[in-house]
């Protein structure tokens, strides 16, 4: 009797012992001290602006000197334009605003200063300059142009 007492202990043992060892291989999730799992993956540096536009003109982007130039309609208003944008960052902001695709208006009287940030925390700038060409009426022609003498 005590053979079979022992003989189902010892059978026990074998069958829970494959459980455990494959528990212990499990590990904890990954991190210091291994147990397998997944490696981390590495936080991206994508950080570029791959199309932009405003007012449905389209932004010539120059990516080795991180510019884009935009040239807008005779006459249109620079003051509050939306640009349509698409990057490869995180976030992308003016100075501390956010920027938000569509949705969020800058003044473009001078050049814009836009900060991408990448997943991993690196920044890259790009300057954007909007041409408006300056709309002639016959209110503000210089004198020379129409006077006659």
């Amino acid at each position: 009797m005590t053979f079979l007492r022992d003989s189902s202990r010892l059978m026990q043992l074998a069958c829970a012992l494959p459980l455990l060892c494959a528990l212990a291989a499990c590990g904890s999730g990954g991190g210091e001290g291994g147990g397998g799992g997944t490696p981390p993956v590495a936080a991206s540096s994508a950080k570029a602006i791959t199309a932009y536009s405003i007012n449905g003109a389209t932004g010539t982007i120059n990516e080795p000197a991180k510019t884009i130039a935009v040239t807008t309609p005779s006459g249109t208003n620079v003051t509050a334009l939306v640009a349509v944008f698409t990057t490869t960052g995180t976030s992308v902001k003016v100075g501390a605003t956010v920027q938000t695709s569509g949705t969020t208006a800058n003044d473009f009287t001078n050049s814009v200063a836009y900060t991408v940030t990448a997943a991993d925390g690196s920044t890259e700038n790009y300057t954007v300059t909007v041409t408006s060409p300056f709309l002639l009426t016959g209110t503000n022609f210089p004198r020379h142009c129409y006077q006659r003498s």
